[in-house]
């Protein structure tokens, strides 16, 4: 590796080259440049100097030198290099920088290209200066004489080519044809139809059903997990209370988060810290907690006193002086009650859940076996068909009068109820006149959008089961 290095240099050296003060190997950063600038890193990957790289690089200012048969400077370096790269390549890919023979050029017995002086025009134009003589030291060998190629005969005419054969990017009209039949299909069904059949086939509702249940274990886990903050921080919030009580202040509705939260906002602000650390130094350091809570009773005072920061310390948890009353803001309380909506109707949803797995049990009870994809079917199809059931048999229709409506309506709709469907919802309208359920049910989009039932429709297991229905596509 020394000996490579030292060549490198040495011929660095003499083209003007200099060392920087300092650098603990010669000239290695000049070295390096150059290599980038030859894009030998593709091969050789990025320079570290090792003799592979050293020579490669010696190799290719050699060549270039001789190629363009000026000398490589400082000065010259980036225009130097920039026409070694832009030298045509020859019929294998080549550059003629790596290449042994070059085409008119001459070659020595040992196969080295001697050094060619340039035309004036190229070296005005490629380097930007004009040498007034070639060094000794580049002094070009006395070409080895060569003999004559006979030049390749050139065709007078032009040898015709075969068109390309280009594959058909549409497949034949038989081959579609026997894809649609292939999967029950018909050829002339649009997209609305093959939407439809996507939309109400039992695989796509139980996906669905899969994506709804795992959402609901997941909100689950984040109402667990407020609730157990609730009880950790009601302790601040309790203290708090007091504090605000000695100065006056009352509070209405505050959260046992919304203290702790002003608690650690006022602590980091303070501390000059991030509200983590400031919530660890909370709860590790009881004087500090005292000093904080106290902090936020005066600056609950002092918003009571129209200060603007400390009216901006409380709204940023969501709360608001009013007279003597600490009180949520209007948003706050907007998404307390949205929160509450929702936990009430996730409730609501997991029991409707459940009640749809009995249903789908007891309709596999059936004389014959019900297999998987049945009884997603009939859980579907009492889901989605119920409020017609109820709707018939309140207007004194008998439970066949019921299913029958309901199979009229769903083959308008474009789906089919088999026998085992029409039979579970048979049985489930029987259980409809045997409870005698005071139904008020408009459409199932109202039950979807609004859940909307009576007290007594909600405890049923209609209103359980039916409240929430997967709907066939219409």
């Amino acid at each position: 590796m020394a000996q490579q290095s030292r060549n490198l240099t040495n011929l660095l050296g003499i083209r003007g080259f200099t060392a920087r003060p300092g650098d603990k190997f010669p000239l290695f950063d000049e070295r390096r440049r150059l290599f980038d600038q030859f894009n030998l890193g593709s091969d050789l990957g990025s320079f570290i100097g090792s003799p592979k790289q050293n020579t490669a690089l010696e190799q290719s200012l050699n060549r270039a030198e001789n190629t363009i048969g000026v000398p490589i400077s400082p000065t010259n370096a980036t225009n130097f290099i920039g026409i070694a790269n832009k030298l045509p390549r020859d019929a294998a890919g080549a550059s003629p920088l790596f290449a042994t023979n070059v085409p008119g050029l001459p070659v020595s017995s040992t196969g080295v290209i001697p050094m060619q002086r340039p035309l004036q025009s190229q070296v005005t134009q490629g380097l930007g200066f004009t040498p007034r003589e070639t060094p000794t030291i580049f002094a070009p060998r006395i070409p080895t004489p060569q003999p004559p190629v006979a030049p390749t005969p050139t065709p007078t005419t032009p040898t015709a080519l075969a068109a390309p054969v280009v594959p058909p990017l549409v497949a034949p009209k038989a081959e579609v044809q026997e894809t649609f039949t292939q999967v029950n299909i018909p050829s002339s069904a649009s997209e609305e139809d093959l939407a439809a059949r996507v939309f109400s086939s039992p695989e796509f509702q139980l996906e669905r059903d899969r994506i709804e249940a795992s959402a609901t274990s997941e909100i689950a886990k984040s109402r667990a997990k407020i609730d157990f903050l609730e009880r950790q921080f009601q302790v601040d919030k309790d203290s708090l209370e007091r504090k605000f009580s000695a100065r006056g202040l009352f509070q209405s509705g505050m959260r046992a988060t919304q203290a702790r939260a002003l608690a650690e906002n006022l602590a980091a602000s303070k501390l000059g810290v991030d509200r983590d650390l400031a919530s660890q130094l909370i709860d590790t350091n009881l004087d500090l907690r005292e000093a904080i809570l106290d902090a936020v009773a005066d600056v609950a005072k002092d918003a009571q006193q129209n200060r603007k920061d400390a009216i901006a310390q409380l709204n940023k948890v969501g709360l608001a002086v009013i007279g003597d009353q600490i009180v949520p803001t209007l948003a706050a309380e907007t998404a307390a009650e949205t929160k509450k909506r929702l936990e009430r109707g996730e409730v609501r949803a997991e029991r409707r859940l459940g009640l749809a797995e009995e249903a789908a049990i007891r309709a596999g009870r059936a004389k014959e076996p019900l297999t998987t994809t049945q009884k997603a079917t009939v859980m579907s199809a009492i889901n989605f068909y119920g409020d017609t059931l109820s709707e018939v048999i309140s207007q004194g229709g008998s439970p066949r009068d019921a299913v029958n409506a309901v199979s009229q309506i769903a083959f308008a709709s474009g789906v089919t109820l088999d026998v085992i469907t029409q039979n579970a919802l048979f049985e489930e309208a029987q259980r409809f006149v045997q409870q005698q359920i005071p139904f008020g049910i408009e459409t199932p989009s109202e039950i979807n959008i609004n859940l909307r039932t009576s007290p007594e429709v909600e405890d049923s297991f209609f209103g359980q089961t039916f409240g929430v229905g997967i709907p066939f596509p219409r």
